[in-house]
């Protein structure tokens, strides 16, 4: 979360506060508290949540995640030498990187000495490990999933492994792909192209609600300040096949997830969206009326990655859970109040490092609340490391409080979701990895944990589990045999910590989908 001047200066006083307050009644004594860390805690908690040294190595806290944390300070320094001001080449060019001069999101003065941010950097780097621990717990990962058989689901290759978005339309039993910064593929249910559209666009979210169709534009790939994203619609398939589209909403802050349903209760479609930005961005709510729609914002900061609607108060309307991914990382509830107002309240909160990607509403221990399954494994902000707590986690309800319940470590998980794939009568869970250990575990791409019960997991992966970087999925009753299938997507982007041998067996099999077909029924 990134913040104005003014909201910067108020959030350091009020760190100061509480410094001051802890320092009176934690046991550790000011005397065992170095100067760095004293002013460690004073100012990074301005922005988010107190990040300790051990959360990453000495080299990703000196080369990269430091000079970030200075920038936010007002504080300019590559290592090399300090600069008066923020060197331009450092923001985006053009109009994302005049929003963010005009936001103030970086500080004209500087909010700290250079003496003072010495020794903030000089705590860090002397507590920092020089590597991070593997994590001994992980699963070991056996290859074949017990009950699936997988196959290419795309018979002739059409599209390339770079996809973006993918959604299976059960209704007319066809599967749409959007291929990054290219066009909309539309799939028969046994992997025969049924219709190219052109309509070029980095397209992350398709859904198919009520008969019409909707696609979220991110409008650009990577992050970026400049407001080019959109939301797409075709009221009919005709429509879509014909390429008859509209443009339901525009500028969008590089939007990467939407939902759609009545908020307020008045027979018309509204859109909750996740627009993540960089710098900038919000969670808004758009809300139908006579003349259009009406923008609400709900959270005015970057980094909302994710929604789901649900009637937490079960008060008969919708309310929003929503997974913010960007330095203030957790997740929030906004409690539908009525008259377009929702109440905001943090459920969970994670470190800055903890890279969320994802998260799922379900009721784990069946005892009618809905429980989080959470994963995290975001790691493309510098350079990737595997990090041992990078992995999928179940919070459950203990009294009117979220406690995590279990956790199963997996490098660079990007999604995960709890399914009863053997119909058991307990949830299993399927996950994919677009950072897994390339170098020393790449079984780890997918994985599909079987619940044997008591919290206890075993972990199985696909034979084509390096055939290409997966890193969506859809579960689906593809076959309509009354067991659940997945079809997981490829996005086969390279990154330096892939090995040149496996960037090039990915050419080779050019493995865009990917089917699993349950053979429970």
């Amino acid at each position: 979360m990134k913040m104005t001047l003014v909201r910067l200066i108020w959030f350091i006083a009020i760190g100061f506060f509480t410094l001051q307050c802890a320092q009176q009644t934690a046991s550790k004594s000011q005397v065992s508290m170095s100067k760095g860390e004293q002013l460690a805690r004073q100012y990074c908690v301005a922005c988010h949540q107190f990040p300790e040294p051990n959360l990453l190595d000495k080299q990703t806290w000196n080369q990269f995640v430091l000079v970030r944390m200075a920038s936010f300070l007002g504080i300019y320094t590559d290592n090399l030498r300090y600069y008066d001001r923020m060197p331009d080449r450092w923001i985006e060019p053009g109009p994302g990187g005049d929003r963010v001069r005009a936001a103030k999101i970086y500080p004209d003065q500087a909010l700290i000495s250079q003496e003072d941010w010495e020794k903030i950097k000089k705590y860090y780097l002397d507590n920092a490990p020089e590597q991070l621990k593997k994590n001994d717990e992980k699963l070991d990962i056996q290859i074949g999933i017990p009950g699936f058989k997988e196959r290419t689901f795309t018979k002739n290759k059409d599209i390339a492994p770079l996809i973006q978005s993918l959604q299976v339309d059960e209704k007319s039993e066809s599967v749409i792909a959007g291929q990054y910064d290219q066009d909309l593929f539309v799939y028969s249910m046994d992997g025969n192209l049924e219709k190219r559209i052109q309509q070029a666009g980095y397209f992350v979210d398709i859904k198919q609600v009520n008969g019409m169709y909707y696609a979220l534009n991110m409008g650009s790939r990577i992050a970026s300040d400049d407001p080019k994203g959109s939301l797409l619609s075709w009221e009919t398939k005709s429509d879509l096949w014909n390429n008859k589209s509209k443009t339901l909403f525009k500028k969008l802050m590089r939007p990467v997830h939407f939902n759609v349903a009545d908020m307020n209760q008045d027979g018309t479609v509204d859109f909750v969206i996740a627009e993540y930005g960089s710098n900038l961005g919000a969670l808004n709510l758009y809300v139908s009326n006579p003349r259009g729609f009406t923008k609400q914002t709900l959270l005015e900061e970057d980094g909302s990655i994710r929604t789901e609607l649900t009637d937490v108060d079960q008060d008969g309307d919708l309310d929003i859970i929503a997974l913010m991914a960007n330095a203030d990382e957790g997740i929030d509830q906004y409690i539908n109040q009525g008259d377009g107002k929702f109440e905001r309240k943090r459920l969970l909160r994670f470190p800055a490092t903890n890279g969320s990607t994802h998260f799922q509403m379900v009721d784990w221990d069946e005892d009618g609340r809905l429980d989080i399954l959470y994963s995290n494994g975001d790691n493309g902000d510098y350079y990737p490391i595997n990090k041992p707590y990078h992995g999928i986690h179940l919070y459950a309800w203990n009294n009117d409080q979220l406690k995590e319940q279990f956790f199963i470590p997996m490098n660079g998980v990007y999604q995960a979701e709890a399914v009863d794939f053997d119909q058991d009568g307990d949830l299993d869970i399927v996950a994919v990895s677009y950072h897994p250990d390339f170098k020393g575990d790449p079984k780890e791409s997918i994985q599909m944990f079987i619940n044997k019960g008591d919290k206890h997991f075993e972990a199985y992966t696909v034979d084509a589990y390096n055939e290409s970087r997966w890193m969506r999925f859809t579960v689906v009753d593809a076959d309509h045999d009354g067991d659940q299938d997945v079809l997981f997507s490829a996005m086969n982007i390279k990154t330096p910590e892939i090995p040149p041998a496996q960037i090039d067996y990915w050419k080779q099999s050019d493995n865009a989908i990917l089917f699993l077909e349950n053979q429970l029924n």
